[in-house]
């Protein structure tokens, strides 16, 4: 199933780099179905897609002056969710590789031990 964002008012991205919180709060309600349903696609969990959005809003929060229009708006989020998601799996994936004493384990089998700090 197929979740689709409303579009995005020209008004609303003005309000955001105006810095007005109430713009922001409108555009997670409109858009979080969608993002989160692209960041489950990746991640496979409701709740890592739910921060992931969060994550993604909290950037757009602090990067809304350089927001002209709705389509870079849209971009900005979708691809901050993509980016965001993809590298959580990855840490996840890479987590999967350590064995029950904690050690890592390169391609080949063999144990790699932790640098001391």
């Amino acid at each position: 199933m197929s979740v689709t964002s409303p579009p995005i008012d020209p008004e609303a991205v003005a309000a955001l780099r105006r810095g007005e919180e109430s713009a922001l709060e409108r555009l997670f309600r409109d858009q979080y179905d969608t993002l989160t349903a692209e960041a489950k696609t990746v991640l496979g969990d409701d709740t890592l897609a739910a921060l992931t959005v969060e994550r993604a809003f909290m950037r757009t929060w602090k990067e809304r002056e350089r927001m002209q229009t709705p389509t870079e708006l849209a971009t900005f989020l979708h691809q901050t969710v993509h980016e965001t998601a993809v590298q959580k799996q990855s840490r996840r994936a890479g987590l999967h590789h350590l064995d029950v004493h904690g050690h890592a384990h390169t391609s080949a089998g063999h144990v790699r031990e932790r640098p001391t700090v």
